[in-house]
């Protein structure tokens, strides 16, 4: 089975990847103060079970405490 792996900034966390982007954007001329949401994605495929997933996802992929994640 293919499982895919969201992990997004918790609630009032910064996202640096996000800031990245919106400091490129407007350096370039594009646009100022861009809005932009960022996550980091991963794909895990084995005879997984949710629970193993999302157990995988919380303690081995993303820090608790200022991320979240989201598996589908």
């Amino acid at each position: 089975m293919l499982w895919e792996v969201d992990i997004y900034p918790a609630p009032g966390q910064p996202t640096p990847d996000a800031a990245k982007v919106t400091a490129e954007a407007a350096e370039l001329g594009l646009a100022h103060g861009l809005p932009v949401a960022a996550a980091r994605g991963f794909l895990i495929e084995g005879k997984l079970e949710r629970k193993d997933v999302e157990l995988l996802a919380r303690e081995l992929l993303a820090d608790r405490i200022v991320q979240r994640t989201v598996v589908g």
